[in-house]
């Protein structure tokens, strides 16, 4: 939002990061449709004069003008210094763990940059609140090369410290991230009997085996002590299951021979066992 009579870094390309600032001041709002603001320069060669541009070509306030360069600066260089490996296996692992992570603290506090050119970086929201709440070492994030704190409080950095980080949390957090991933491997077993076409189907089959190398990854970074472990409890509540399920055929058996009270007694043992409030006496 511009407001008329405040001083703006103005930028004609204001998406190409890098190049440089004039300041100007916003003198007239245009029509809202129109997205569109007059200006008039306040420095270089075309002091004085006015013209109506697109409020995008207004970078940042002008007193902030200094921390927004220096932010751009930095950010190209984690840029540049991260590569393009976004929709790779590792890149993909990361996010699942990202994933995890936000659903265990309830709220996406790290993950990779939204915009275009922030996709390769990874990116801690209120960087000193989030680190503490993360259990992650602040000096040694803040010590990485090319990683910097912007002016709004996030910490941004190149993809490889990302590395480093998704394997602290699957060492520390294993059981609730080869959760997360076994609740993901399984939507997608789900959609693939359940899709209503054949291209849907196919889809869901085609993603799978994509998402494989991924899960495994993730699985790898948990270590086999852990995964050996989660496998045991998976099979634990499988079979529980099956026999909670055989207990309740049981007690409808026993109603439908005519033992109703027997029926009732045995459930209510059953949910004593199993600490479960509902189970349909039916």
């Amino acid at each position: 939002m511009a407001i008329v009579g405040q001083r703006y870094a103005y930028r004609e390309r204001a998406r190409m990061l890098g190049e440089p600032v004039v300041p100007v001041i916003v003198v007239k709002e245009g029509p809202p449709r129109s997205r569109k603001v007059r200006i008039r320069h306040l420095d270089g060669e075309y002091e004085g004069f006015e013209e109506w541009v697109p409020k995008s070509r207004l970078v940042a306030p002008w007193e902030e003008v200094n921390a927004f360069c220096d932010d751009e600066r930095r950010l190209l260089n984690a840029v540049k210094a991260s590569g393009d490996v976004q929709g790779s296996i590792i890149y993909k692992a990361a996010e699942e763990v990202f994933g995890a992570i936000a659903e265990l603290f309830g709220e996406e506090l790290i993950f990779f940059g939204w915009k275009a050119i922030e996709q390769n970086l990874i990116i801690i929201k209120d960087f000193e609140k989030s680190v503490h709440k993360l259990g992650l070492g602040r000096e040694e994030l803040l010590s990485e090369p090319h990683a910097f704190i912007d002016r709004y409080g996030d910490y941004k950095a190149p993809f490889h410290v990302s590395e480093r980080v998704v394997k602290d949390f699957c060492k520390r957090f294993p059981k609730e991230i080869l959760r997360y991933i076994q609740l993901e491997e399984n939507k997608l077993r789900q959609k693939a009997i359940s899709a209503s076409t054949l291209y849907e189907q196919e889809f869901a089959e085609e993603w799978l085996v994509k998402q494989k190398p991924v899960f495994a990854l993730v699985r790898e970074w948990c270590g086999e002590k852990a995964l050996a472990e989660f496998n045991e409890v998976a099979e634990l509540r499988k079979e529980i299951r099956r026999l909670q399920a055989l207990i309740e055929a049981t007690a409808r058996w026993l109603k439908d021979a005519g033992h109703p009270v027997k029926a009732s007694l045995l459930l209510k043992e059953l949910r004593r066992a199993t600490n479960c409030s509902e189970y349909e006496e039916s």
